[in-house]
Protein backbone atom coordinates (compact mmCIF):
# COMPACT_ATOMS: atom_id res chain seq x y z
CA UNK A 1 0.00 0.00 0.00
CA UNK A 2 2.93 2.25 0.86
CA UNK A 3 4.36 1.27 -1.97
CA UNK A 4 1.70 2.45 -4.30
CA UNK A 5 0.98 5.13 -2.41
CA UNK A 6 4.83 6.54 -3.25
CA UNK A 7 4.69 5.76 -6.96
CA UNK A 8 1.59 7.73 -7.59
CA UNK A 9 3.21 10.60 -5.52
CA UNK A 10 6.35 10.70 -7.39
CA UNK A 11 3.94 10.38 -10.78
CA UNK A 12 2.60 13.48 -9.54
CA UNK A 13 5.75 14.84 -9.14
CA UNK A 14 6.50 14.10 -12.70
CA UNK A 15 3.44 15.44 -14.38
CA UNK A 16 3.52 18.55 -12.27
CA UNK A 17 6.86 18.98 -13.49
CA UNK A 18 6.20 18.27 -17.26
CA UNK A 19 3.62 20.60 -17.28
CA UNK A 20 5.70 23.18 -15.54
CA UNK A 21 8.49 23.14 -17.74
CA UNK A 22 6.31 22.14 -20.73
CA UNK A 23 4.20 24.94 -21.20
CA UNK A 24 6.86 27.50 -20.02
CA UNK A 25 8.14 29.85 -23.14
CA UNK A 26 11.82 28.65 -22.73
CA UNK A 27 10.89 24.74 -22.10
CA UNK A 28 12.90 24.10 -25.79
CA UNK A 29 15.27 26.08 -26.00
CA UNK A 30 15.23 25.87 -30.09
CA UNK A 31 12.55 27.84 -29.37
CA UNK A 32 13.96 30.04 -26.51
CA UNK A 33 16.10 30.81 -29.27
CA UNK A 34 13.70 31.73 -32.27
CA UNK A 35 12.11 34.04 -29.48
CA UNK A 36 15.15 35.89 -28.46
CA UNK A 37 15.95 36.66 -32.33
CA UNK A 38 12.22 37.99 -32.84
CA UNK A 39 12.61 39.85 -29.97
CA UNK A 40 16.02 41.96 -31.22
CA UNK A 41 15.66 45.69 -32.42
CA UNK A 42 15.79 45.81 -36.50
CA UNK A 43 19.27 46.29 -37.90
CA UNK A 44 20.63 49.81 -38.70
CA UNK A 45 21.32 50.78 -42.28
CA UNK A 46 25.31 49.58 -43.32
CA UNK A 47 27.91 51.77 -42.78
CA UNK A 48 30.20 53.33 -45.11
CA UNK A 49 33.02 50.25 -46.75
CA UNK A 50 36.15 49.74 -44.43
CA UNK A 51 39.14 51.23 -46.45
CA UNK A 52 43.02 51.29 -45.85
CA UNK A 53 42.66 54.17 -43.56
CA UNK A 54 40.38 52.12 -41.45
CA UNK A 55 43.28 49.39 -40.85
CA UNK A 56 45.64 51.73 -40.38
CA UNK A 57 45.54 52.07 -36.69
CA UNK A 58 45.79 47.96 -35.60
CA UNK A 59 49.11 46.87 -35.77
CA UNK A 60 50.48 44.76 -38.51
CA UNK A 61 49.28 41.08 -38.17
CA UNK A 62 45.88 42.51 -37.39
CA UNK A 63 45.80 44.75 -40.68
CA UNK A 64 47.39 40.95 -42.46
CA UNK A 65 44.03 39.14 -40.96
CA UNK A 66 41.56 41.72 -42.46
CA UNK A 67 42.81 41.78 -45.36
CA UNK A 68 42.86 37.97 -46.03
CA UNK A 69 39.22 38.15 -44.22
CA UNK A 70 38.14 40.70 -47.38
CA UNK A 71 37.00 43.33 -45.26
CA UNK A 72 38.24 46.40 -47.50
CA UNK A 73 35.83 47.82 -49.63
CA UNK A 74 32.77 46.16 -47.59
CA UNK A 75 30.62 48.09 -44.49
CA UNK A 76 30.99 46.35 -41.19
CA UNK A 77 29.29 43.25 -40.29
CA UNK A 78 26.05 43.92 -38.43
CA UNK A 79 25.26 40.12 -37.70
CA UNK A 80 27.14 37.08 -37.91
CA UNK A 81 25.43 33.12 -37.49
CA UNK A 82 27.49 30.63 -37.82
CA UNK A 83 26.00 26.69 -38.01
CA UNK A 84 28.85 24.22 -36.84
CA UNK A 85 28.91 20.73 -36.74
CA UNK A 86 30.15 20.25 -33.44
CA UNK A 87 31.66 17.92 -30.93
CA UNK A 88 32.15 18.75 -26.91
CA UNK A 89 33.91 16.29 -24.58
CA UNK A 90 33.81 16.35 -21.15
CA UNK A 91 36.80 15.26 -19.72
CA UNK A 92 39.69 13.85 -21.75
CA UNK A 93 39.14 10.01 -23.76
CA UNK A 94 35.31 10.95 -23.59
CA UNK A 95 33.58 9.80 -26.14
CA UNK A 96 32.15 12.85 -27.11
CA UNK A 97 28.60 14.69 -27.84
CA UNK A 98 28.29 15.38 -31.60
CA UNK A 99 24.97 17.76 -32.87
CA UNK A 100 23.86 20.96 -34.16
CA UNK A 101 25.28 24.28 -32.80
CA UNK A 102 24.42 27.79 -34.35
CA UNK A 103 26.33 30.79 -32.98
CA UNK A 104 25.19 34.24 -33.66
CA UNK A 105 26.40 37.53 -32.97
CA UNK A 106 23.75 40.88 -32.92
CA UNK A 107 26.54 43.39 -33.39
CA UNK A 108 24.71 46.53 -33.95
CA UNK A 109 22.75 48.83 -32.11
CA UNK A 110 23.04 46.89 -29.58
CA UNK A 111 25.74 43.98 -28.75
CA UNK A 112 23.99 40.45 -28.07
CA UNK A 113 25.63 36.94 -28.56
CA UNK A 114 23.49 33.60 -28.79
CA UNK A 115 24.68 30.08 -28.94
CA UNK A 116 22.40 26.98 -29.38
CA UNK A 117 23.57 23.37 -29.62
CA UNK A 118 21.38 20.50 -29.47
CA UNK A 119 23.13 17.12 -28.48
CA UNK A 120 22.00 14.11 -26.80
CA UNK A 121 23.84 12.60 -23.24
CA UNK A 122 23.42 8.69 -21.38
CA UNK A 123 20.85 8.91 -24.35
CA UNK A 124 18.29 11.54 -23.32
CA UNK A 125 18.07 15.02 -25.79
CA UNK A 126 20.11 18.09 -24.42
CA UNK A 127 19.95 21.55 -25.42
CA UNK A 128 22.62 23.98 -24.66
CA UNK A 129 21.84 27.59 -24.78
CA UNK A 130 24.16 30.58 -24.25
CA UNK A 131 22.96 34.41 -24.10
CA UNK A 132 25.61 37.40 -23.45
CA UNK A 133 23.14 40.63 -23.67
CA UNK A 134 24.51 43.66 -23.50
CA UNK A 135 21.38 45.88 -22.47
CA UNK A 136 21.46 44.00 -19.46
CA UNK A 137 22.91 45.43 -15.88
CA UNK A 138 26.53 44.06 -15.77
CA UNK A 139 26.40 42.87 -19.21
CA UNK A 140 24.48 40.22 -18.05
CA UNK A 141 25.76 36.44 -19.20
CA UNK A 142 23.20 33.18 -18.75
CA UNK A 143 23.95 29.63 -20.02
CA UNK A 144 21.32 26.22 -19.87
CA UNK A 145 21.91 23.09 -20.15
CA UNK A 146 18.54 21.31 -20.33
CA UNK A 147 17.87 17.32 -20.57
CA UNK A 148 15.17 15.64 -22.33
CA UNK A 149 13.08 19.28 -22.46
CA UNK A 150 12.24 19.00 -18.63
CA UNK A 151 14.89 20.09 -16.38
CA UNK A 152 17.98 22.27 -16.63
CA UNK A 153 20.60 20.53 -15.46
CA UNK A 154 22.94 24.20 -15.62
CA UNK A 155 21.96 27.23 -15.10
CA UNK A 156 24.23 30.08 -14.69
CA UNK A 157 24.18 33.57 -14.83
CA UNK A 158 26.45 35.80 -12.78
CA UNK A 159 29.47 38.47 -13.22
CA UNK A 160 32.26 35.58 -13.66
CA UNK A 161 29.79 33.88 -16.67
CA UNK A 162 29.61 37.25 -18.09
CA UNK A 163 33.44 37.72 -18.02
CA UNK A 164 33.86 34.71 -19.34
CA UNK A 165 31.32 34.70 -22.05
CA UNK A 166 32.71 38.71 -22.74
CA UNK A 167 36.00 36.61 -24.02
CA UNK A 168 33.84 34.25 -26.23
CA UNK A 169 32.77 37.18 -27.98
CA UNK A 170 35.91 38.77 -28.74
CA UNK A 171 37.10 35.55 -29.87
CA UNK A 172 33.77 35.53 -32.12
CA UNK A 173 34.48 39.21 -33.47
CA UNK A 174 38.27 37.84 -34.55
CA UNK A 175 37.23 35.31 -36.02
CA UNK A 176 33.84 35.52 -37.72
CA UNK A 177 33.52 39.57 -37.85
CA UNK A 178 36.85 40.78 -37.86
CA UNK A 179 35.29 43.85 -39.49
CA UNK A 180 34.69 45.35 -35.72
CA UNK A 181 37.97 45.39 -35.13
CA UNK A 182 38.46 48.18 -37.39
CA UNK A 183 34.88 49.28 -37.29
CA UNK A 184 34.54 53.09 -35.69
CA UNK A 185 32.03 51.95 -34.00
CA UNK A 186 33.80 49.34 -31.89
CA UNK A 187 36.83 51.56 -31.93
CA UNK A 188 36.21 52.57 -27.96
CA UNK A 189 35.93 49.18 -26.90
CA UNK A 190 39.00 47.79 -28.55
CA UNK A 191 42.77 48.74 -27.78
CA UNK A 192 45.80 47.18 -29.37
CA UNK A 193 49.29 46.39 -28.24
CA UNK A 194 51.92 45.34 -30.85
CA UNK A 195 54.25 42.43 -30.18
CA UNK A 196 55.95 41.05 -33.26
CA UNK A 197 55.19 40.68 -37.16
CA UNK A 198 52.86 37.64 -36.46
CA UNK A 199 51.27 38.50 -32.54
CA UNK A 200 49.12 41.44 -31.19
CA UNK A 201 47.70 41.65 -27.74
CA UNK A 202 43.63 43.12 -28.08
CA UNK A 203 42.10 43.97 -24.97
CA UNK A 204 38.10 44.40 -25.13
CA UNK A 205 35.80 46.22 -22.53
CA UNK A 206 32.31 45.66 -22.22
CA UNK A 207 30.37 47.57 -19.37
CA UNK A 208 32.25 46.22 -16.31
CA UNK A 209 34.33 43.80 -17.95
CA UNK A 210 37.86 44.57 -19.74
CA UNK A 211 38.85 40.97 -21.25
CA UNK A 212 42.45 40.50 -23.21
CA UNK A 213 43.71 37.96 -26.11
CA UNK A 214 46.60 37.31 -27.83
CA UNK A 215 46.13 36.52 -31.68
CA UNK A 216 48.43 34.86 -33.65
CA UNK A 217 48.26 35.43 -37.45
CA UNK A 218 50.90 33.31 -39.86
CA UNK A 219 52.17 34.08 -42.78
CA UNK A 220 49.69 34.22 -45.46
CA UNK A 221 47.22 36.67 -43.34
CA UNK A 222 44.87 34.27 -41.69
CA UNK A 223 44.09 34.20 -37.56
CA UNK A 224 45.30 31.02 -36.64
CA UNK A 225 45.01 31.16 -33.27
CA UNK A 226 43.57 33.40 -29.91
CA UNK A 227 44.71 32.95 -26.57
CA UNK A 228 43.20 34.69 -23.59
CA UNK A 229 43.84 33.94 -19.94
CA UNK A 230 40.60 35.90 -19.19
CA UNK A 231 37.74 32.72 -19.87
CA UNK A 232 36.58 30.55 -17.02
CA UNK A 233 35.50 27.15 -17.20
CA UNK A 234 32.32 26.86 -15.83
CA UNK A 235 31.80 23.80 -12.85
CA UNK A 236 29.32 22.59 -10.96
CA UNK A 237 27.97 24.87 -8.22
CA UNK A 238 28.23 27.89 -10.09
CA UNK A 239 32.06 28.27 -9.92
CA UNK A 240 34.07 29.48 -12.69
CA UNK A 241 37.52 28.31 -13.04
CA UNK A 242 39.67 30.71 -14.54
CA UNK A 243 42.59 28.75 -17.05
CA UNK A 244 44.05 29.99 -19.97
CA UNK A 245 41.73 29.19 -23.38
CA UNK A 246 42.86 28.45 -26.93
CA UNK A 247 41.24 28.20 -30.03
CA UNK A 248 43.16 27.11 -33.14
CA UNK A 249 42.00 27.99 -36.48
CA UNK A 250 42.19 26.18 -39.87
CA UNK A 251 40.98 25.45 -43.22
CA UNK A 252 40.08 28.76 -43.95
CA UNK A 253 37.16 29.33 -46.92
CA UNK A 254 36.62 32.28 -48.94
CA UNK A 255 32.71 33.00 -49.17
CA UNK A 256 30.73 33.97 -51.80
CA UNK A 257 30.90 37.66 -50.88
CA UNK A 258 34.80 37.77 -50.55
CA UNK A 259 34.96 37.17 -47.03
CA UNK A 260 37.50 34.67 -46.01
CA UNK A 261 36.86 32.73 -42.46
CA UNK A 262 37.81 29.69 -40.42
CA UNK A 263 36.52 26.38 -41.72
CA UNK A 264 37.39 24.28 -38.53
CA UNK A 265 37.93 25.59 -34.64
CA UNK A 266 39.23 23.65 -31.28
CA UNK A 267 38.38 25.28 -27.99
CA UNK A 268 41.26 24.48 -25.52
CA UNK A 269 41.35 24.58 -21.88
CA UNK A 270 44.88 24.64 -21.03
CA UNK A 271 44.61 22.87 -18.07
CA UNK A 272 47.70 21.82 -14.99
CA UNK A 273 47.72 18.25 -16.49
CA UNK A 274 48.08 19.88 -19.72
CA UNK A 275 45.63 20.89 -22.60
CA UNK A 276 42.32 19.57 -22.95
CA UNK A 277 40.91 19.92 -26.41
CA UNK A 278 36.84 20.15 -25.15
CA UNK A 279 35.46 21.40 -28.62
CA UNK A 280 35.85 20.75 -32.15
CA UNK A 281 33.46 22.99 -34.65
CA UNK A 282 33.24 22.50 -38.45
CA UNK A 283 31.63 25.20 -40.51
CA UNK A 284 28.44 24.49 -42.04
CA UNK A 285 27.73 27.53 -43.22
CA UNK A 286 27.79 31.09 -42.27
CA UNK A 287 25.68 34.34 -43.04
CA UNK A 288 25.85 38.33 -42.34
CA UNK A 289 23.58 40.79 -41.27
CA UNK A 290 20.01 40.41 -42.42
CA UNK A 291 20.49 36.91 -43.34
CA UNK A 292 21.81 35.73 -40.04
CA UNK A 293 18.80 36.50 -38.12
CA UNK A 294 16.23 34.80 -40.39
Amino acid sequence: MRTTLLLSLLALVAVGLWMQFAHSPDADLSVALRNRLAALPALPPPAAALTEADLAPLPAPVQRWLRTAGVLGQPPVRAVRVNFDATLYRAPGDGGMSGPATQIDFLAPVPRRLFHMRTRMLGLPVQVLHDWRADQPGQEATMRVRLAGLFNVADFSGPLLSATETVTLLNDLCAYAPSALADPAWRGALRWQPVDDTQARVSFTQGPHTVSALLTVDAAGHLVDFRSEDRGDVKANDRVERMPWTTPLSEFRRLDNGRSVPGRGDAVWHRADGPFVYGRFRVVSVDFDEAALR
